[in-house]
């Protein structure tokens, strides 16, 4: 179970978190979550590139560890990189300890102090406290890409149908999401653009 679309008052209660970026202009910024994946996200910069979008990365520190020749390639396209944490840890099942410490080792991974929680989970007993130290990133509209249940075309419309100015759009650079999140993008740009969107980073 989970949201398309953030429900306002959702946003209205915890308004330390940006969930959009409101804007009288046709802005929208596309953000992956969980890379660099050393096949996966290289085809996603591909696209990119041919397309010439700007995207955020909000990366998890241990594949970026893992992939720095990825990282450099997304820094040096022009693309956003922001914290994912260390590790894909759920800030509701884990000691608050663990919380903290895994988000501080992914912000000395990735060096920014841009954070998007894993699962959009932050213990509430903590969220001013981080708040205070990170630029917690949320979303305006959840595309589903690793929903093995909906199809890529449900995917699509999951976006076409809630996108808004200032939406802040979330898809997934892993392997879970790939098959998905791979066919929807080129088609999302294609009609985002009709529509006279243009595609900005997260700043």
């Amino acid at each position: 179970m989970y949201w398309v679309k953030t429900p306002w008052i959702i946003k209205k209660l915890l308004p330390r978190l940006v969930w959009n970026k409101p804007s009288k202009q046709k802005i929208v910024y596309l953000t992956f979550d969980d890379g660099p994946h050393p096949e996966v996200t290289i085809e996603l910069l591909d696209i990119l590139k041919t397309q010439q979008i700007k995207a955020s990365f909000f990366c998890l520190g241990s594949n970026a560890e893992k992939h720095p020749k990825i990282i450099d390639r997304i820094r040096n396209n022009g693309h956003f990189i922001g914290n994912h944490g260390w590790k894909h840890l759920d800030g509701w099942k884990v000691s608050h300890k663990d919380y903290l410490a895994n988000i501080n080792r992914g912000g000395s991974s990735t060096n920014l102090k841009t954070f998007r929680p894993p699962y959009g989970r932050i213990p509430f007993s903590l969220l001013r406290r981080i708040s205070r130290n990170y630029n917690v990133v949320m979303w305006d509209i959840l595309s589903g890409d690793f929903d093995a249940k909906i199809s890529p075309e449900r995917c699509l419309n999951n976006v076409v149908s809630n996108v808004t100015p200032g939406s802040i759009i979330v898809f997934h650079d892993n392997e879970k999401s790939a098959n998905t999140m791979l066919q929807v993008i080129p088609k999302l740009i294609e009609e985002l653009s009709k529509q006279s969107y243009r595609f900005e980073i997260l700043d």
